[in-house]
């Protein structure tokens, strides 16, 4: 993922990068997963508007972390992730990065294997962001 590669410019894109999370998330490897996520929301915050995480970007990661029981705070790590997605979609007005319900689908999962009252408490939040946002539950 060099940006040149022996003195040959290489372009790359959100395509790229989501086939790399792809790989990763189909071999079920969420540091790698989020180390590629990272930097693709990095090339964009550089001043890359070309490589602005899109919808599938996000939901890969979400759904990789949403499945990962051993991990102590993925939930709060998933409904992080959702935040920062919402923040990208309103400060861009571009609809690639708006989430959809499985974005959020995958979050609820995540708090919903947290379990506990906190889980009641973000699940419901999560769910008034959804209406908030026009996306059925």
């Amino acid at each position: 993922l060099l940006p040149q590669v022996d003195g040959n410019s290489h372009v790359l894109s959100v395509a790229c990068f989501n086939a790399i999370i792809r790989s990763y998330t189909q071999a079920n490897n969420l540091d790698r997963t989020e180390e590629t996520f990272c930097r693709l929301l990095n090339h964009y915050r550089a001043g890359h508007s070309h490589l602005m995480p899109n919808t599938a970007s996000f939901s890969m990661y979400l759904s990789l972390l949403s499945k990962r029981k051993d991990i102590k705070d993925a939930a709060m790590k998933a409904e992080q992730i959702l935040n920062e997605m919402i923040e990208l979609h309103q400060s861009s007005s571009r609809d690639e990065c708006k989430p959809d319900e499985g974005i959020f689908n995958s979050v609820l999962i995540s708090w919903n294997q947290h379990g506990g009252k906190i889980s009641v408490t973000h699940s419901l939040a999560i769910l008034d962001q959804m209406e908030e946002l026009g996306i059925p539950p």
